[in-house]
């Protein structure tokens, strides 16, 4: 039985080759190197493509089926208060709004801030890219309403914190006022 797959493997390579060298023949058949075309590989032959997208959608496909690998893992194995957890999320939110699918990207990131309020006060400085996140998506859905609260949040937090401890107190009032801003447009 190993016998035959070798040998498959062996006729596919062979015509993978020659198809290869065909379209090769095609393409530099009295033309200059400067008229080449670079090809994008995605998951596999098959997804081979002059489209830098293809291969990328492809690639952050296979990143996000690992990336729910991984949080499944990490819920089963870690309290679920547990940072690890948040940050798992959150990666896999950023995969989510990389691929447009910005729905379960929110949701990801919501579940990050969730994780993160179990085991924070509700001032800790570790919540603001939490929910700087959040006000991100829905501002980048125009949903400048539902953008407001956490955007007014991460201002409270800074707010709070020591004028020493704060490396953004001249960008307060601006964050707060452009949340503002937006909402009465």
């Amino acid at each position: 039985m190993d016998v035959d797959i070798i040998v498959n493997m062996e006729l596919f390579l062979r015509d993978l080759h020659g198809n290869t060298a065909e379209l090769h023949g095609k393409q530099y058949h009295g033309n200059s190197t400067s008229s080449a075309f670079v090809g994008y590989r995605g998951q596999g032959f098959l997804s081979t493509s002059k489209d830098r997208t293809v291969g990328l959608t492809f690639a952050y496909a296979k990143a996000l089926l690992c990336l729910l690998e991984a949080v499944s893992i990490t819920e089963l194995n870690l309290p679920p208060d547990h940072d690890h957890l948040a940050l798992e999320y959150e990666n896999t939110a950023f995969i989510y709004d990389k691929t447009s699918r910005t729905s379960e990207a929110l949701m990801y990131f919501k579940n990050s801030l969730n994780v993160r309020q179990k085991r924070l006060s509700s001032d800790d400085p570790k919540l603001i890219d939490s929910y700087g996140n959040i006000g991100w998506m829905f501002s980048g859905l125009s949903e400048n309403v539902q953008a407001l609260p956490s955007c007014e949040k991460v201002y409270d937090i800074y707010k709070s914190m020591n004028p020493s401890d704060n490396p953004f107190a001249d960008v307060q009032e601006f964050f707060l006022h452009f949340s503002k801003d937006n909402v009465n447009k």
